[in-house]
């Protein structure tokens, strides 16, 4: 058997360590010594970094596993907020309208504040249009702004029912004659 030299022995090699000193002297020995070590410092800066990695990753594994507890608590919250809704919603519906006086009166309020939110803006349109022409030197955002707030005066004209012509009249225009002057004045910008 042909022997190794020292410097190119491995520590997989390395079997019995009674042979290295009846075929190496001590100087070899020393250097096959200094290069286990370096194997060994170099293995173990490997596990660090593997053990290290590994950690991260289950941090990372840890972290995301709070996050879907935490949606899935959301979630399972809302879906019982749902159910306590419709389940009330149920109820509202079996128990006979004892508030319908004041549900009418709810309503005949809203429709109240949405017609007249729709009137201001039927009065303000008109003004920043003219506004928005006169400042804007026709730049054509502003032509399109234009157009925009035009289309939502139209809107705003059949929403309110201000044909006063037509077969439904609209109380509306006898409580606010202006509007009439209103759409009249947004025509101009067809």
């Amino acid at each position: 058997m042909a022997v190794v030299p020292a410097q190119s022995l491995r520590v997989s090699d390395i079997r019995d360590p009674t042979v290295l000193f009846e075929r190496y002297n001590t100087e070899e020995i020393r250097g096959i010594e200094r290069n286990v070590r370096g194997e060994i410092e170099h293995k173990k800066e490997e596990l660090r970094q593997m053990v290290g990695e590994r950690y991260r990753d289950l941090i990372d594994a840890a972290d995301t596993i709070g996050e879907m507890r935490q949606c899935s608590e959301s979630v399972v919250t809302s879906i019982q907020d749902m159910h306590r809704y419709c389940h009330k919603l149920k109820q509202g519906k079996s128990v006979p309208q004892s508030n319908s006086k004041e549900e009418v009166q709810r309503q005949s309020q809203e429709k109240f504040y949405t017609m007249a939110s729709q009137i201001k803006l039927l009065l303000e349109i008109p003004e920043r249009i003219w506004s928005s022409m006169e400042a804007s030197q026709y730049l054509q955002a502003k032509t399109l702004i234009t157009k925009t707030l035009y289309l939502l005066c139209c809107h705003l004209h059949r929403q309110l029912h201000l044909e006063a012509g037509g077969p439904q009249y609209s109380p509306v225009l006898a409580r606010f004659p202006i509007l009439v002057r209103q759409v009249a004045a947004a025509g101009h910008f067809r």
